[in-house]
């Protein structure tokens, strides 16, 4: 997949300026962060792995009138860690001051609530919060490079952009991922 939206993604940066000035923002390249973002699947495939809905984001969530809600678009379900949906919906679906307010306390809960739903060996929240900054390489490079502004327009491309820039330097995710590579 990712050899295929190596072109797609470079073009996005090359023609689209918010786009180019966020990439530009973190000191970096589109092949750079293709190579971190394969150097974070190559490391996250030695850690324990779970089910993930592969694209964690606010628009495929839905609530019912009793409360209860769910997951939609689940084209991209594959095995990962446990932190790759987690980082993408928290960064992406709470603005940066939520965020930072509350992403440790949310990854906390998480982490709670597999224990008490009997996972063995849950990881600790230092482990868990360094791969949450490491998957923020994914979800800036595959996540939202990719998506053309048509998609879900102006306001919500450039939002997710924004979220995730900020995250990925709040997380020093380039030198997490460095440590990785």
């Amino acid at each position: 997949m990712m050899h295929g939206a190596a072109p797609l993604i470079q073009h996005e940066i090359d023609t689209v300026s918010f786009k180019r000035e966020m990439v530009q923002r973190l000191r970096t390249t589109g092949p750079d962060l293709r190579n971190g973002t394969f150097a974070l699947h190559r490391h996250q495939q030695t850690l324990p792995q779970t089910l993930v809905e592969g694209d964690m984001h606010i628009g495929n969530t839905y609530l019912l009138p009793d409360g209860s809600g769910g997951l939609l678009d689940w084209q991209l379900t594959c095995r990962g860690h446990h932190m790759h949906d987690v980082s993408y919906l928290v960064t992406t679906a709470l603005s940066v001051e939520d965020r930072r307010a509350h992403e440790q306390d949310l990854v906390r809960f998480y982490l709670d609530r597999l224990s008490a739903e009997g996972v063995e060996n849950v990881p600790t929240l230092e482990d868990s919060i360094a791969e949450f900054g490491r998957c923020l390489m994914w979800g800036g490079y595959i996540g939202w490079l990719t998506t053309p502004v048509v998609n879900y327009g102006w306001e919500i491309n450039v939002m997710n952009h924004l979220r995730l820039t900020t995250a990925f330097e709040d997380h020093d995710t380039a030198r997490l991922i460095a440590e990785i590579a």
